[in-house]
């Protein structure tokens, strides 16, 4: 796969599924860090697939003692919220990922790395503002270990939390900078699986 190609229907599917080996895996995981569309495509997809696997884990789990209405019942809602869930994935741009992790952000002094994270999956960034100048917005910019650029987004004092996908295992800098571009802090952050 070359890294600018969008990824296939098929792609998605089976490295959602974990079917791919490291070395089929790793061009869509750096596709996937400058590509958000297809980032809401894998993320829409690792929705299905956990709502398919937690409906087929309560179908597995029905007991075969209870009566057969009672575990059709039982399979039918968990297909029913396995659907809802399903459904909620498309009606929505970009999806909400159940295991949305939280990094808190703080400058550090000397080696510490700072916040650490669990690769591929979405990150809600929570920078510390403490003791800034205030401005209406600070860009809020995301780059691996040299600098290529991951992310750019924007924060406001109001709201200092961005919602970032697509990191893979590596060292990361999340820069916080004025309007203007006025380096301002910059977080570390860890990325491991």
């Amino acid at each position: 796969m070359s890294v600018g190609r969008h990824m296939e229907e098929d792609e998605v599917e089976k490295f959602c599924m974990r079917q791919m080996s490291d070395q089929e895996s790793a061009p869509f995981e750096e596709h996937l860090l400058t590509c958000e569309d297809c980032r809401n495509r894998v993320l829409e997809t690792d929705l299905h697939v956990s709502a398919m696997y937690h409906a087929a884990t309560q179908v597995r789990g029905a007991s075969q003692e209870r009566p057969m209405w009672s575990w059709t019942l039982g399979a039918a809602s968990s297909v029913a919220v396995a659907s809802a869930v399903m459904a909620g994935a498309f009606l929505v741009r970009a999806p909400r990922n159940l295991e949305l992790q939280e990094a808190h952000l703080y400058a550090m002094r000397g080696a510490a790395m700072g916040a650490k994270v669990t690769a591929q999956r979405p990150l809600l960034l929570i920078p510390d503002l403490t003791g800034l100048p205030a401005f209406p917005s600070y860009r809020l910019p995301v780059v691996d270990a040299v600098g290529k650029p991951l992310f750019t987004g924007e924060v406001t004092a109001a709201d200092p939390t961005k919602k970032v996908t697509g990191v893979t295992t590596g060292i990361y800098f999340v820069r916080l900078s004025s309007p203007a571009g006025e380096l301002l802090r910059e977080y570390g952050l860890e990325a491991g699986r």
